[in-house]
C-alpha cells in the first residue's frame, strides 16, 4: 500500500470518527441549577420582604430568570435579579449565569438589603481519556456597600479533600478574567463542575443607590488527540487534492 493510500485511509477513518463522535465522552451523574433573589426594606416602622427561588435538573437548552423586589415608605427600594441559561448535553456544554442586586435607602431611618445568586452544578464522569477545553470569563463589578463574586471551578470529588483542577474567580475591582485552558480527564474518576454568580447590596440611612453584578460564561469542547488531528488534516488535504485533479 502506497504512502498516499495509507494517508487517505487514515484521513478517511479520522473523518468518519469525527462525524460519529460529535458528542463529548461524558456521562452525567448529577445535573442541578438554582436561581435565588431576596430583597427586604424597612423605614418608619414599615417593612416588606420578597424572595424567589427555583431549582431543577437541567438537560438540553434552558433558561430561567426571576426577580425579587421590595419597597417601603420614603424611597427605600431593593431589588435582586438572577438569570441562568445554557445548553447542557453531551453534544454541547455551555453555561451562562448572571446576578444583579441594588438597594437604596432614601430616608434617615431607612434600610434596604438585596441578594441574588445563579448557580450551575454538574457532576460527571468521562468514558475515556480526554482533553477538554474550557473557555469563558468571570466578571464582577459594582459600587456602594455590598459585594459581588463570580466563580468557575472544576474539581475531582473522589477524595476526602477535593483536588481543585481548574479555578477562576472575580470580585469587584478585578479586571474581567477571560480564560482558555485544556484539562486532561480520566475514566474512573468523578468530577464536579461548579459555576456561581452571587451579589449582595445594602443601603442605610439616606445612602445613594448601591448596585452590584456578577457574570460567568463557560463553554466546554473536546480537543482532538494529536494523532487524530494529523490524520484528519491529511485526509482533508487529500480530499482537496482529488477535487482539484477532477476539475
Amino acid at each position: 500500500m502506497t504512502a498516499r493510500a495509507v494517508c487517505l485511509l487514515a484521513g478517511s477513518l479520522a473523518l468518519l470518527a469525527a462525524e460519529a463522535a460529535g458528542a463529548l465522552p461524558v456521562v452525567f451523574v448529577d445535573l442541578a441549577w438554582s436561581i435565588r433573589g431576596e430583597a427586604s426594606t424597612s423605614a418608619g416602622g414599615i417593612s416588606d420582604f420578597d424572595s424567589v427561588s427555583e431549582g431543577d435538573t437541567a438537560s438540553g437548552p434552558f433558561s430561567a430568570i426571576d426577580q425579587a423586589e421590595a419597597s417601603s415608605a420614603s424611597q427605600v427600594l431593593a431589588s435582586a435579579q438572577p438569570a441562568l441559561s445554557g445548553i447542557v448535553s453531551t453534544d454541547e456544554l455551555t453555561l451562562v449565569g448572571a446576578a444583579e442586586s441594588s438597594a437604596m435607602a432614601g430616608a434617615p431611618d431607612g434600610f434596604a438589603l438585596s441578594s441574588s445568586e445563579a448557580l450551575h452544578r454538574i457532576v460527571f464522569e468521562v468514558t475515556r481519556d480526554v482533553t477538554l477545553r474550557l473557555e469563558g470569563r468571570v466578571e464582577a463589578f459594582g459600587d456602594g456597600a455590598g459585594d459581588a463574586f463570580a466563580l468557575v471551578e472544576l474539581a475531582s470529588v473522589d477524595t476526602v479533600v477535593d483536588p481543585l483542577l481548574v479555578g477562576f474567580d472575580a470580585a469587584p475591582g478585578d479586571l474581567p478574567e477571560p480564560f482558555l485552558l485544556d484539562v486532561v480527564l480520566h475514566p474512573g474518576v468523578t468530577y464536579r463542575l461548579l459555576a456561581v454568580a452571587r451579589t449582595q447590596s445594602d443601603a442605610l440611612a439616606s445612602e445613594d443607590l448601591s448596585s452590584f453584578a456578577s457574570i460567568f460564561r463557560l463553554e466546554i469542547s473536546e480537543v482532538p488527540e494529536p494523532g487524530t488531528a494529523a490524520a484528519l488534516g491529511c485526509g482533508l488535504l487529500l480530499v482537496t487534492w482529488r477535487r482539484r485533479r477532477a476539475r
